[in-house]
């Protein structure tokens, strides 16, 4: 099985993503910050409501688009993730086969 048991189906015309069923869909302004000049369109915004025992913040989804403007995904996301998120990190980078 693809998908876990419990976890819910969230779908635009655009993509689809499977996440826990705590999830439920946000206000895109509300959880990331867009920068006039740049040209990202947030296809889908998900913040998660149930309680957390081991962290004060809920978890944040976010589908989004727009051009690639960098040399490479990694220069990318070091220059436009502090831009869309108020608190954010990458947790991991790897290579992609």
């Amino acid at each position: 099985m693809l998908i876990p048991a419990g976890w819910v189906q969230f779908k635009t015309p655009l993509i689809e993503i499977w996440l826990p069923k705590g999830f439920k869909k946000a206000n895109p302004d509300l959880i990331f910050k867009k920068d006039s000049d740049n040209p990202v369109t947030i296809e889908l915004a998900l913040q998660d409501t149930a309680a957390s025992k081991t962290s004060l913040y809920r978890a944040v989804a976010g589908v989004a688009y727009e051009p690639l403007t960098a040399d490479s995904l990694d220069a990318f996301l070091d220059r436009e993730l502090p831009k869309l998120m108020s608190e954010g990190r990458i947790t991991e980078r790897r290579k992609f086969m």
